[in-house]
């Protein structure tokens, strides 16, 4: 009897853990219908403490390698605010390098000689497991000074050989899948000083090859006065993007645009830090408050071909996982896979 009663509230409370938390999102790895993988994160580089890397920097990074392992992807972007506060320093690009590119992300590093010399103690996994992916990065707010940029466009890849900053201002990088990455420095756009850069916005994305077309800056199109010559400059090239990738906003969320703008915004913020403003985007579908990053595929071919759109959250979950996905097509019509919010 004391058997059959310990046995039945096993399975009560079973049940009620059950009822207590939905289950959770789950997706296929990475099979033959998916065309192209790129991950995605920003504002990842706060300030190490004594030379360490920050931890929730670290967490992230761990469920980005992890994610990768799952189903490989083909890039890895940063979507700015790379190195906190003031951008990186030439007294400290070693010990910078170390704790926030190289020890976080040894999974997709690929060190140079002089790398491998300096760094390499840093990068703790075995090379045997490691998947070095093009490691492609835009400016943030934080990283605009003149010294910053020029150290992590010309001093970086001295370390990190698979590193690359573009969008200075405007960069479009076309992929063999039909992709067209169109990069821009959303910081310099914003200055009235740099309008005579704005043309460059709208001819990288007039002659882009598409037909899948995704932009890349730090700042999501939020409502703002300062975005409106962006939108404009997108709006002249008469081709529309699916996608707009961004960070700035320490969080993750999804957007809806309308046309002539991209179709969707997702903001993946979360890569060091999760302290959202919680204002609202335009179009906004979901909005979570936690660390966290971005996965991109282009599934499939011909009339059925679309962008699967997914953010992971790290801190706000036990276990990092899928907290909303959606698909977006070649027109542009948006389709929600998944929605939710912190309390699910």
């Amino acid at each position: 009897m004391m058997h059959r009663q310990i046995v039945l509230v096993a399975t009560l409370l079973a049940l009620a853990i059950g009822c207590a938390r939905p289950p959770e999102p789950r997706y296929e790895a990475r099979g033959a219908e998916v065309r192209l993988s790129l991950l995605a994160l920003g504002d990842w580089g706060r300030r190490p403490k004594e030379g360490q890397t920050p931890a929730k920097q670290l967490r992230v990074a761990e469920a980005l390698a992890a994610e990768d392992r799952r189903a490989p992807a083909d890039a890895l972007i940063f979507v700015g605010d790379n190195f906190y506060p003031h951008g990186l320093e030439a007294s400290e690009v070693e010990m910078r390098l170390r704790a926030n590119l190289v020890g976080p992300y040894c999974h997709f590093v690929a060190l140079t000689a002089r790398g491998a010399a300096t760094l390499g103690e840093a990068c703790l996994e075995p090379e045997a497991r490691r998947h070095p992916l093009p490691l492609w990065a835009v400016l943030g707010n934080h990283d605009t000074s003149a010294e910053s940029i020029a150290l992590e466009r010309e001093r970086v890849p001295l370390y990190v050989s698979n590193w690359k900053l573009l969008g200075l201002p405007v960069e479009t990088v076309e992929l063999p899948q039909g992709v067209s990455l169109v990069f821009y420095d959303s910081t310099a756009l914003h200055r009235t000083a740099n309008a005579a850069s704005l043309p460059l916005l709208t001819r990288a994305l007039a002659q882009s090859r598409g037909p899948w077309r995704v932009l890349v800056a730090h700042h999501p199109l939020d409502g703002r006065e300062v975005d409106v010559p962006i939108q404009r400059a997108l709006a002249a090239a008469g081709v529309r993007a699916q996608l707009l990738l961004a960070g700035h906003i320490h969080d993750l969320r999804g957007a809806a645009g309308e046309a002539p703008q991209p179709a969707f915004q997702l903001v993946s913020g979360g890569g060091g830090g999760s302290e959202s403003s919680h204002q609202t985007l335009p179009g906004e579908l979901y909005q979570l408050a936690s660390t966290g990053f971005a996965r991109v595929d282009l599934v499939g071919a011909g009339a059925s071909a679309h962008l699967r759109l997914r953010l992971f959250a790290v801190s706000a979950v036990d276990v990092p996982r899928v907290v909303a996905a959606w698909t977006v097509s070649e027109s542009g019509a948006v389709t929600s896979e998944t929605l939710g919010s912190a309390a699910e």
